[in-house]
């Protein structure tokens, strides 16, 4: 059976501060930091280092002073390795920060009568406001910024479905909307929220805050503003020791485990609904 996989960040796998995946180079962006940052005349190329416990003590205090983050890379392929070490043929259309527009976007480029399943994780709808002009005026309280989540969401399945493939659905950092969704029928919503699914305490936010965030400025009400706090508490939450089985190192991704535990609840549901 050949998979194809669609979504953001999340379809990448596991993340972590400084990973060990290939598009991370290393070498260029320390040189880059202390020449640039710093100022120092620093080696054209800096030693590689991928894990903050291995870095030298003086280059965490030089880090410490500037409050700096290096970017954060893949520690782990997620559930392309577990499907693909399950036998499946898998090809991966997600990256990293991409919205839903643009995750579908990929998957209708590459798919083809080859492809028997596609598995799509939803990301936070509100990115495809991309590039956000005039969002300030567009969006003044909460209860607009819902509107339009579920306006989008309603696109995304219509595209979804419109592929014309049995498409697997898992809520990423957006839990899947399930009274519009089953509207749908080429889409199986398996995991309304993967982080509910594995954690049964934890209560996803309505609104993920990604990058449309920095277009926020004084157009909202108190009660909207207050609404949007509370979300962002309940996102930060996964970051807490209390979540750290499944959602550790970086408190934003599923991590090894998790998306092991997903792709066995996928295997099962492949062998009992589609072999």
């Amino acid at each position: 059976m050949k998979i194809l996989i669609g979504g953001d960040s999340w379809g990448r796998g596991e993340w972590a501060w400084g990973g060990i995946v290939e598009e991370v180079d290393y070498e260029p962006f320390w040189a880059e930091f202390y020449n640039k940052i710093k100022g120092d005349n620093w080696p054209t190329i800096a030693p590689k280092y991928y894990q903050r416990d291995s870095l030298p003590d003086w280059i965490k205090e030089e880090l410490k002073s500037f409050a700096f983050s290096p970017p954060a890379g893949i520690s782990h392929k997620g559930l392309e390795l577990y499907l693909t070490t399950a036998g499946y043929d898998v090809v991966n259309t997600s990256e990293g920060a991409s919205s839903n527009k643009e995750a579908i976007s990929r998957l209708i480029d590459v798919i083809d009568n080859n492809i028997n399943l596609v598995i799509f994780i939803q990301t936070d709808p509100l990115r495809d406001l991309r590039p956000f002009d005039g969002f300030k005026d567009q969006f003044k309280t909460y209860d607009q910024l819902i509107e339009y989540q579920n306006y989008s969401l309603s696109i995304t399945y219509d595209q979804l479905n419109n592929i014309g493939k049995p498409i697997i659905c898992l809520g990423g950092c957006s839990k899947l909307n399930l009274s519009l969704i089953k509207n749908f029928s080429n889409l199986v919503p398996l995991i309304p929220s993967i982080p509910e699914w594995l954690e049964p305490d934890y209560t996803m936010p309505e609104i993920w805050f990604s990058d449309w965030w920095h277009e926020i400025g004084r157009q909202f009400d108190i009660d909207s503003l207050d609404k949007l706090l509370q979300n962002k508490k309940m996102q930060d939450l996964l970051e807490s020791k209390k979540y750290e089985k499944y959602f550790h190192p970086d408190g934003r991704h599923a991590n090894r485990h998790a998306w092991k535990a997903v792709s066995e609840y996928l295997n099962n549901y492949i062998n009992e609904n589609l072999s």
